[in-house]
């Protein structure tokens, strides 16, 4: 779970991509589209992630071999 910075801090990083498209596009649907593709691809690594940190935990039976396993790919 997010904590308050956290939630704050992730917030901003989205406003900031938001708006850095917003000021390069001229065309505001060119300009969501492009925040939208950028947005989902950084997601859709944080979902793979997870899924990966729940298979390890299930197939191990210790959750905290999630975190270590995470941890080795860096």
């Amino acid at each position: 779970m997010l904590s308050g910075l956290h939630l704050w801090e992730r917030s901003f990083r989205l406003a900031r991509v938001l708006a850095y498209h917003l000021a390069v596009e001229r065309d505001v649907t060119t300009a969501l589209a492009a925040y939208e593709s950028e947005r989902r691809e950084a997601t859709s690594a944080i979902i793979l992630a997870n899924r990966e940190m729940d298979r390890v935990g299930a197939a191990t039976g210790r959750p905290a071999a999630c975190l270590r396993a995470s941890r080795s790919r860096r």
